[in-house]
């Protein structure tokens, strides 16, 4: 019964698993993968495929686990779902371990960058004319262009007159703290999409 709580499945326990949703059957192994409180436990991308109310409560479930002293090997492509349950974090890229170190170690490669995501249609600018601004592509295509910058308030402004001046039409502009994912990305020169 507990197990069944903590994974939000506490009220469906007399129902056949079979007309659980995938969501509540991922719910389900997990609650059967702890009910003998292992001391560790490898998780293969726990949250592939399921929606978000099954994916929080199995965050809740395994951080819990954490803190009662299991040790949790969790394998993902999601970076924010490592960021919050990882305390020390492997990145691999075709079979190789790549970098190692906790979230801040591994973040701090980036520096005191902010991750910055243009997109519109562009013809792909001049790297060397954006690193001599700061900036640093991270990827690129006809319709987006991500890259690492260093402080943003001062060089976003000469960035974006860069690109522009390189044919390139802006319509839209996000920054973000540079995370994971970024490093992914400058580590590997590819998208967590083209990695599967």
């Amino acid at each position: 019964q507990q197990v069944l709580n903590e994974v939000g499945l506490e009220t469906r326990q007399k129902d056949a698993v079979n007309q659980f949703s995938g969501g509540m059957k991922r719910r389900l192994n997990f609650a059967c993968a702890v009910l003998h409180k292992p001391a560790a436990l490898l998780l293969d991308e726990p949250t592939v495929g399921i929606d978000p109310q099954s994916r929080e409560h199995l965050m809740q479930a395994i951080l819990k686990l954490k803190e009662q002293g299991t040790a949790v090997i969790y394998t993902t492509h999601y970076m924010e779902e490592a960021e919050r349950l990882c305390d020390n974090l492997a990145i691999i890229d075709k079979g190789e371990i790549i970098a190692t170190g906790t979230v801040d170690a591994l973040r701090s490669q980036l520096g005191e960058r902010d991750l910055i995501t243009f997109q519109g249609q562009f013809q792909n600018p001049e790297s060397s004319e954006l690193e001599s601004l700061g900036a640093e592509i991270l990827e690129q295509s006809e319709n987006e262009i991500r890259l690492l910058i260093n402080d943003a308030p001062k060089n976003l402004s000469s960035v974006m007159k860069s690109i522009e001046s390189q044919h390139g039409k802006i319509s839209n502009v996000n920054l973000a703290q540079a995370n994971l994912e970024s490093l992914f990305i400058k580590l590997t020169g590819r998208a967590l999409r083209d990695a599967a």
